[in-house]
């Protein structure tokens, strides 16, 4: 809940539910009990005239625990598309298939704060079942087949909002990305050579097997 004071300092606003005077806003409101539809009464004051009050109704639904709720809807339909989360704490998706226009370079980003999702800078390669991984620098590493069925990789740079090639990993088909703790990046193949696994090195970024 925000609200805005405008050029005069001296309103004074309370909120029910057991917060007082409001100082700042955004305002904190307390933790739900129970799901379901809370009111809340916004009251809005000035301490030079009793008569200048102003109250305002605000019912806010709260989500079961353990429940799913609908949020924003995607820019593009997609299935398999890989997925990270990146350091802000928004979602990039990658690439995926529509099964119309086939593999796709379509990126976009989910802003939890917002409930909304925006396109992005596309990939260089569409792909159809993509992983990403987020790396301790900020940007995103995806692999996996690209639409050549060529073993490439890419880099997504949240601060330009763009996709650079990256190296080649030495076997096709990569089935999943883990981040270690020191930094560098597991890479399992699901191609033909199932059982291969790669290291990938951030500094100076390289793949070894």
């Amino acid at each position: 809940v925000g609200y805005s004071q405008a050029d005069n300092l001296t309103l004074q606003a309370s909120i029910s539910q057991g917060i007082g005077l409001i100082q700042t806003t955004p305002v904190q409101t307390p933790t739900f009990t129970t799901a379901g539809p809370v009111t809340f009464t916004l009251t809005v004051r000035s301490p030079a005239d009793s008569i200048l009050t102003d109250t305002a109704t605000i019912v806010v639904v709260a989500p079961a625990a353990g429940s799913f709720t609908t949020t924003g809807s995607m820019v593009k339909a997609r299935l398999g598309a890989g997925v990270a989360e990146l350091q802000d704490g928004r979602i990039l998706l990658v690439g995926g298939n529509d099964f119309v226009a086939g593999s796709l370079v379509d990126a976009e980003l989910y802003d939890p704060t917002t409930g909304q999702f925006a396109p992005t800078g596309p990939l260089n390669l569409g792909r159809s079942g993509p992983v990403a991984v987020t790396l301790d620098d900020g940007r995103v590493l995806v692999a996996g087949f690209d639409e050549l069925l060529q073993p490439t990789t890419e880099f997504y740079d949240p601060a330009t909002g763009q996709f650079s090639m990256g190296p080649n990993t030495k076997a096709s088909g990569v089935a999943s990305l883990v981040k270690l703790a020191d930094g560098r990046v597991i890479a399992f193949t699901g191609g033909t050579a199932g059982l291969t696994a790669e290291l990938y090195f951030p500094v100076p970024g390289h793949l070894e097997r």
